[in-house]
């Protein structure tokens, strides 16, 4: 009958091969922190790509809005949404909740597809007070227009959209 060390000798290792194995481990380790970093970069700069000409528009758009352009600001909704809402519904949309007002939004991580992106932003006023604006964008021949707007968060059941005609 063999003893449990011989059967249990080809298993063990040796004090000279144990930096070996952490040697291995360390550069398995190493290689899969590496590939993860590699994909959260490539995804970081497909959004980046994707969305780069968003904030430049919604900049414009909200500039309109500070300087009372509100032909302008009018002119960045898309045309069905301009078929839905009048230019005077729009600007008592804005009068209403004293976007005239924008100091500066946060822009959240968002999601494109199919050339459209729901936005749900927060606008920080000069008051200080913060308004919750749903926007969706939509790409249409690579320019960014806005197909949708209401007050209050996606998940707020009563959501404030400018009258339709």
């Amino acid at each position: 009958m063999l003893s449990p060390i011989l059967i249990a000798l080809p298993f063990m290792l040796t004090i000279a091969e144990i930096p070996h194995i952490f040697f291995y481990l360390g550069a398995v380790l190493v290689s899969l922190l590496g590939a993860l970093v590699l994909v959260w970069i490539s995804t970081a700069l497909r959004l980046f790509i994707r969305g780069k000409d968003m904030a430049p528009a919604l900049n414009n758009f909200f500039a309109a809005i500070v300087n009372s352009n509100y032909g302008a600001a009018y002119g960045m909704l898309t045309p069905a949404l301009q078929a839905q809402l009048s230019t005077k519904d729009f600007k008592d949309f804005i009068k209403k909740h004293n976007l005239r007002l924008y100091k500066r939004l946060e822009l959240p991580m968002f999601e494109i597809e199919n050339n459209r992106c729901p936005l749900p932003l927060t606008v920080e006023l000069m008051t200080g007070q913060e308004v919750a604006l749903n926007l969706e964008l939509v790409k249409v021949e690579e320019v960014w227009q806005i197909d949708g707007l209401a007050i209050g968060s996606p998940s707020d059941q009563a959501t404030d959209t400018p009258k339709k005609p």
